[in-house]
């Protein structure tokens, strides 16, 4: 293998790394009967708001394509909120029907109303399809539209990531903290990306606090146990993710850490 083919597949490989670990938009929750609840009773078309309602509640509860036709009536209904576009995509994204996700996201783009969450959504499916410079474009375009927006600047954050700016993408992360100082997903998502450029120290600094808090999510201890593994430290690792892992999950953690790490090399 020549010397920049092994860089390439190392780039990539350190894309994919961050692909599983960086986040996008907020994820949904455990898979849940739709049935569980409250708004499961059968929906009617003279009662658009509990049926929508109902469509929210599937995709919070990890049934997303359920939810699909419901979010599809209710951003075709007449008079209905341009925002409805965007939910719809992205539930058709998170469903893996990801060529009508873009057609949505596409046509939603055109309105200058929701054109900086629809170019987001755009972005959010390229990285879906493993295109880093296609969401590049895209997420470039809902910062030019929505500068001050927090989601779309962790949005952009995330696909300068994926395009090995890192420091770029820092900065995109330190722009939504500006805007809002708690918000995890800014904050991880930065601790994440310091941790691919080697800054370790400060990557810790930025989760261990939210990992070790009371209101720590599996997430952000698993975050944590991330960034201790991309910097070598099996053993604080390991331990991390046994607080929330089966031991067999946790080892192939472990190697997928050693795997990230060597890709950074």
């Amino acid at each position: 293998m020549t010397r920049f083919a092994a860089a390439r597949c190392r780039k990539a490989a350190l894309s994919h790394a961050l692909a599983a670990a960086a986040v996008l938009t907020v994820l949904p929750g455990s898979p849940v009967q739709a049935r569980q609840a409250p708004e499961a009773a059968a929906p009617t078309a003279n009662d658009p708001a509990s049926a929508l309602r109902l469509a929210r509640a599937m995709r919070a509860a990890g049934d997303a394509r359920s939810s699909v036709e419901l979010y599809r009536a209710a951003a075709e209904r007449k008079g209905a909120d341009p925002a409805l576009r965007i939910e719809l995509g992205e539930a058709l994204l998170d469903a893996r029907l990801v060529d009508e996700a873009i057609g949505v996201f596409t046509a939603a783009a055109s309105d200058s109303r929701i054109a900086a969450e629809a170019e987001l959504g755009l972005a959010r499916a390229a990285l879906t399809l493993d295109q880093p410079a296609d969401a590049l474009v895209h997420a470039e375009r809902a910062a030019k539209l929505a500068p001050r927006d927090q989601r779309v600047l962790i949005g952009y954050g995330v696909a300068l990531d994926r395009a090995g700016r890192h420091e770029e993408a820092q900065a995109a992360y330190r722009s939504a903290l500006a805007v809002s100082p708690r918000n995890p997903i800014a904050r991880n998502n930065l601790a994440l990306s310091l941790a691919f450029s080697g800054r370790f120290a400060e990557a810790v600094a930025l989760v261990e606090p939210i990992a070790r808090s009371a209101d720590a999510t599996p997430r952000d201890r698993q975050n944590l146990a991330f960034i201790y593994g991309l910097k070598g430290d099996r053993d604080m690792a390991l331990a991390l993710s046994r607080i929330d892992l089966d031991e067999a999950t946790a080892q192939a953690n472990l190697a997928f850490y050693d795997f990230a790490r060597a890709a950074q090399k």
